[in-house]
This record gives structure tokens, sequence and C-alpha cells, in this order.
């Protein structure tokens, strides 16, 4: 009998899913779905990434696209549907899969995050027999790692360009965490009064009253994202006066603006955004690509 000459594609064979929804800033968000596409790959699944309920309330591929083999790619109000027909861990959760109310918890073996006592972050060392994995999650790490086998959006690339161009060269770049984690303003600034009001300087920071203040002071201070006032809450969970594409796209553009800069440096250790432009900049073939046409 004649062979079938067909090309199938073989991630179209796999019906075993883990459903990554990340949780956090952006940095979180990758490293989560970093995470998750690792145990996709261990686990012979396709990674399908939902980022429809946390702060981004968009899909996340319309502003950037990861290129991986494991990584399902398509419609996924359609896959929420075909998803009703498989067995889904944990099992509690599948009558609510498409909008689950999970809610943080800190355990001792770490963050998680639960629906009526439900673990929505499971064990990722572990296996499980079910068609659906769900994995609900925040938590840093090396979130350049995602940008690394991404590609950005036209539209992120058309305004990236528009916004670098306006800059004048060479310029500094600076980025200022002030909401949710404090920083020591007046020493950070201390360390650029040589150049502060004297050179251009790139100016992000989650705090509006401050950059309005700085613009104020000082001289070529630029900035182009419009920054909602927040007090002590994290930005990505206080946006409600800019849409959410808006708010997004000003999110990447401002990252990508602080690797572009010649030099760059943050106010806030703890901030993974800040260490993720950081990564970025230190990676500039990583970040000319990214921009590229």
């Amino acid at each position: 009998m004649q062979k079938s000459t067909a090309v199938i594609d073989p991630a179209a064979q796999i019906r075993r899913f883990i459903l990554c929804i990340p949780r956090g800033g952006l940095n979180n968000v990758f490293c989560q779905i970093l995470k998750c596409l690792a145990y996709a790959k261990k686990e012979d699944r396709l990674l399908v990434i939902d980022t429809t309920s946390n702060h981004l309330k968009e899909p996340i591929e319309k502003y950037i696209q990861f290129h991986d083999k494991n990584i399902w790619t398509g419609d996924l109000k359609n896959w929420y549907t075909e998803a009703e027909t498989y067995s889904v861990y944990p099992p509690e959760i599948k009558t609510c899969i498409r909008n689950i109310p999970a809610k943080w918890k800190k355990t001792p073996r770490g963050t998680v995050y639960e629906v009526d006592g439900v673990n929505c972050s499971p064990d990722l060392k572990k296996s499980y027999d079910e068609d659906i994995v769900i994995y609900i999650n925040c938590g840093g790490g090396a979130g350049i790692n995602a940008l690394r086998i991404s590609t950005l959006s036209a539209a992120i690339k058309q305004e990236f360009s528009v916004r670098y161009n306006a800059m004048p060269k060479p310029y500094t770049a600076l980025h200022i965490r002030n909401t949710d984690r404090k920083s020591n303003v007046e020493e950070f600034l201390q360390k650029y009064s040589s150049i502060l009001g004297k050179q251009p300087v790139f100016l992000a920071s989650d705090d509006a009253k401050l950059i309005a203040t700085l613009k104020k002071k000082y001289d070529m201070i630029y900035t182009f994202s419009e920054i909602p006032e927040c007090v002590s809450v994290n930005i990505h969970s206080c946006h409600p006066s800019q849409s959410n594409d808006i708010f997004n796209t000003n999110v990447i553009l401002d990252l990508l603006m602080l690797a572009a800069a010649e030099n760059y440096n943050y106010s806030c250790e703890a901030s993974g955004y800040s260490k993720l432009a950081k990564d970025l900049h230190n990676d500039k073939s990583t970040l000319w690509r990214l921009v590229s046409a």
C-alpha cells in the first residue's frame, strides 16, 4: 500500500496543553511564560497563553509574538470552546476556565493563586494525566529570555521608530520606580546632577507627579508616555483612565527606549521591569533585532 506523502504539522497532533495565565508586571509575565514553556517541552504539551484576565486585558500576541514549536497559536475564543471537551487539572476549575477568579496567596512553598482553596499554581515538577493543566502565578527572573524568542508587532516597531528618532543622540535613560516600591529619588538623582538639564535624558517612571516635577525643574528631560497617577499601588493595577491598548503599548515602548540609550540606570533594585530593561540594554543584538523593520 502506498504511503501518504501529506505533510502534517507535528504540533497540530498534540492535544495536551498547559494553559498559562501569568500575573504581575511585564517581567513577571515573561518569566511565567518561560516557566510554562519549559514544562510544555518536557511534557510534550502545547503552551496556550492567556493575558486577557491580567493587567494587560488583551492578548499579549497583539504586541509581542513568541516563537516556539510548543507554543499554540490561534483564536483563543475558539480554543476555549474546544477545551470544553477536554479534561482539566485542577478539575474543580473546569467550569470557570474562561474566567478564573483566582486570588493571590503566600504559602510555605511560595506564591500561589487559589479559587476557593483550590490551588491553580500546580507543581510543574510533576506530570498530570489531564488534557489541560492550568497554571496561574507571578514571579520574576530573567524575562529577557522571552524577548530572545520573540518578535514585535508592526505598530510597536513603528511607534518606537517615531520616539527614538525624536530623541537627541546620545542620550542617557533613567527609570525611577516610586509607587508600590519606593526609591530614594533625591539620592538617585544626585548621581546624575552633572548631566540633568545639560544633556538629553529619557525618563521613565510610574510616578506621574515626579515626572511633572522633574520636567519642570530640568531642561532636556524627555518622556513620551502618559502615566496614570498611582499612589502606593503598582502601575499595572492602576490605569483606569487609559485604554488597555495605550497602556500596554507605552509599557513596552518605555522598555525599548530605556534599553536603546547609550547609558541607562535605575533607582530600585527590587524592580523586575528595571532589570529587564538593563538586560535588554546589555543585549543590543536582541534589542535591534526586535525593533528592526
